[in-house]
């Protein structure tokens, strides 16, 4: 029979990138000055100044990928024949399949601490005696209860993936039977199957870089008798970061190779002989699943100068200066198995998570089979002084499965997480995905 060689092949791939470059202008130069005014006169000044800046990237993906890719040599059938040899010949049967999901990464990148005040100088000077004198000025001042972020960074990713993989490779079950007048030969050729399954899901990277303040000034200076002179200023940089993942994946491999199961039976009239190629199954199944990384840098620092001094006497003279900074950071990963389709977002920390673990099934199942194996030369009547032989060839099987997930980076002022989450995106704007296995160490 003629020596035949098929090879399937079979590949997917998918990608998702979001990535969002903020350049925020700072406030100009503040100058308010109370100066010259008569006696008895009331003078006020009122400045609010409110600079906001929020990122939201948000990414979806739901992913099913169901594969079957076969390569098929064998189930050749020589019967019946009378007056010659027999021979079956297969040629090697190779089969692979390749799943590559690259799913949900976010890139915020918001310079200049998303704008920061410059110089600010605030002069109550030169008002006559018994005046009333009064500078307000507020920087970003929340007036809720608990501080409301000015500068907002929010990160979310689902993604809900679903690999059912199926290889098969086979140049076996071939049968030579009831066969008269001379030698019958099986021989098959090696067959392989593999499978490889990557899965690449939910990254984000958020960065607050760092920038100075201007000059700070306040000063109350040469007021009359009895003036009553006041400076209030509160400057105020809240910032809150969230970065949420949600990853559901399930991996189903099923990988074969076959070169046996092969008969020689009934036959007369000369030797029977099998001899199996080798069968190798291979899966590799990696999934890296949820990683975040926010830097901020040390933000709107300010150089000061406050000074009270000449004025009248009996005068009343007071600068209050409230210098205020909060920094939310909340980083929230859930990784589950089995093929759950649905989260909630936005979700709550990781402790209020409604997952007990009583119901989640396993991320992978995998089974490679290898096998020259289960030949049967039976019932064959030939030349007395060569037997029947069978010769197997070698059968190998190899899985390799590997799950990273949810790790967390963090890090403010001048530390730089290490390694840097911006070393890990390639020159197209893609994630290198072999950074996750730097920072697995560094699971949060």
């Amino acid at each position: 029979m003629k020596d035949l060689v098929r090879k399937v092949a079979v590949g997917l791939a998918s990608t998702a990138l979001v990535a969002q470059s903020l350049v925020i202008p700072s406030f100009a130069e503040i100058t308010v000055v109370v100066s010259g005014n008569g006696s008895d006169s009331n003078n006020d000044a009122n400045i609010d100044i409110n600079n906001a800046t929020q990122v939201n990237q948000s990414n979806t993906a739901n992913v099913s990928n169901n594969v079957n890719a076969s390569a098929n040599t064998g189930g050749n059938d020589a019967k019946d024949n009378t007056g010659g040899g027999v021979s079956i010949d297969t040629g090697d049967a190779e089969a692979s399949a390749t799943v590559v999901n690259t799913v949900n990464s976010n890139e915020a990148v918001v310079e200049d601490c998303g704008g920061c005040p410059g110089d600010l100088s605030v002069v109550i000077s030169g008002n006559g005696s018994d005046s009333h004198n009064e500078v307000d000025v507020d920087v970003n001042k929340s007036h809720s209860k608990n501080p409301e972020p000015n500068k907002w960074i929010q990160q979310t990713n689902t993604a809900n993936v679903t690999n059912d993989v199926n290889v098969k490779a086979n140049s076996g079950y071939n049968d030579a039977e009831d066969n008269t007048g001379g030698d019958v030969e099986i021989n098959t050729g090696e067959a392989t199957a593999e499978a490889v399954v990557v899965n690449q899901l939910n990254a984000n990277v958020a960065w607050l870089g760092g920038s100075n303040g201007g000059a700070l000034e306040l000063i109350i200076s040469g007021n009359g008798s009895d003036s009553d002179n006041d400076i209030d200023v509160d400057l105020n940089d809240n910032v809150g970061i969230l970065q949420n993942n949600y990853a559901n994946v399930s991996n189903e491999v099923d990988v074969k190779a076959n070169s046996g199961k092969n008969d020689a039976e009934d036959n007369t009239g000369g030797t029977t002989s099998i001899d199996t190629g080798d069968a190798e199954a291979g899966a590799m199944v990696d999934t890296m699943a949820n990683f975040n990384a926010a830097y901020v840098a040390d933000c709107c620092l300010f150089d000061g100068l406050v000074k009270i001094a000449g004025n009248g006497t009996d005068s009343e003279n007071d600068v209050d200066l409230d210098l205020a900074s909060s920094l939310y950071t909340a980083q929230d990963n859930e990784l589950a198995c089995g093929g759950r389709e649905e989260f909630p977002f936005p979700f709550p920390l990781v402790s209020e998570f409604p997952f007990d673990g009583h119901h989640r099934q396993d991320c992978n199942e995998v089974e490679a089979l290898a096998d020259s194996g289960k030949n049967d030369a039976e019932d064959n009547t030939g030349d007395p002084e060569h037997d029947p032989s069978i010769d197997t060839g070698n059968a190998a099987t190899t899985v390799e499965v590997a799950t990273s997930g949810n790790s967390n980076v963090f890090s403010t002022g001048d530390a730089m997480p290490s390694p840097s989450p911006w070393d890990s995106w390639e020159e197209d704007g893609s994630m290198n995905w072999w950074f996750w296995f730097l920072t697995g160490s560094m699971e949060g």
